[in-house]
């Protein structure tokens, strides 16, 4: 699974990304022969103090799932984000299996 980091205004190290990447591959792991691309994005939430991370998601051929979470802490908003997208894939593949 390729993931593409986007730094927003909170700098990424590689510890950061380490996390990233292992806690979505764990989430995603079941899907990983869907996933075509995934896209991390980590920014400030406004005054608050709190992190905000986005991630984008495209299933093969052409479907787009986006997630969106907020946290003062950041590790709890990434494993958020991480259950939210496996949650939305598991629902949009069982719509899709549905009709």
């Amino acid at each position: 699974m390729n993931i593409t980091f986007i730094n927003g205004d909170i700098e990424i190290t590689d510890e950061v990304k380490d996390k990233i990447e292992s806690r979505l591959r764990l989430a995603l792991s079941r899907y990983s022969s869907k996933v075509a691309r995934l896209t991390v994005a980590l920014s400030a939430a406004g005054n608050s103090g709190h992190k905000k991370c986005r991630i984008e998601l495209f299933l093969r051929p052409t479907r787009k799932i986006v997630v969106e979470d907020a946290d003062s802490d950041l590790g709890a908003v990434i494993d958020r984000a991480a259950v939210q997208i496996a949650r939305s894939i598991e629902r949009r593949l069982r719509r899709e299996r549905e009709n």
